[in-house]
């Protein structure tokens, strides 16, 4: 219950001032999964929740936006859990994992970091190490621009796919070809949702 309440408290002054579309709701599965978006700007955490509420999503997020006691509190009161993007962050990943494993969906942006929309942008690898690890299906998703004040922008998701189901990863052990091979998938599933919307 508090969740929502932070949601509806925290969330609406920003939808007011970042009015979304989404497009593509149909497209969640049940039960666990993976949301991969791209990231540009600080809102996008906020936005996502707000605007796909049929949904509880868990989030990684950078670990200093938990330095701030008040912020820290409505990060995690979000789902938001903290990772360390300078090194392997192993509390993270058995996190991350462990919530796959009960069910849970999870967001993640990843490119790594706030970027401008290219489809040039490279991935980090480890959505693909996730998905590989606890079979989750992948649904990938895009804002069409960064927000601005009073100005619609569009968040498209797109239909959901599962690696560990393709003929190319199916009973294989994780290799760093396997996870640059995922990770183009993904990289070309984002970004043809951005060049298929951005005109429109």
């Amino acid at each position: 219950m508090l969740y929502y309440i932070i949601v509806i408290l925290a969330i609406l002054p920003f939808l007011i001032i970042f009015p979304i579309i989404v497009r593509g709701r149909k497209n969640m599965p049940k039960g666990k999964m993976l949301f991969c978006c791209n990231h540009q700007s600080n809102w996008d955490v906020l936005l996502i929740a707000a605007k796909i509420p049929g949904r509880r999503f868990y989030f990684m997020s950078k670990e200093s936006l938990f330095k701030n006691k008040f912020c820290s509190f409505i990060l995690k009161k979000l789902g938001a859990y903290p990772v360390s993007r300078n090194k392997t962050d192993i509390s993270a990943i058995k996190k991350t994992l462990s919530l796959l494993k009960d069910e849970k969906a999870i967001c993640l942006f990843p490119e790594g970091a706030r970027l401008k929309t290219e489809d040039s942008n490279e991935l980090r690898d480890g959505a693909i190490i996730f998905a590989l690890k606890s079979k989750a299906p992948i649904v990938p998703a895009c804002f069409i621009k960064k927000p601005k004040p009073f100005c619609f922008n569009k968040l498209i998701i797109g239909k959901p796919f599962n690696l560990s189901e393709m003929e190319e990863f199916k009973e294989k052990k994780i290799t760093v070809e396997l996870i640059e091979k995922g990770r183009e998938i993904l990289r070309k599933k984002m970004f043809g949702l951005y060049n298929q919307n951005i005109k429109k």
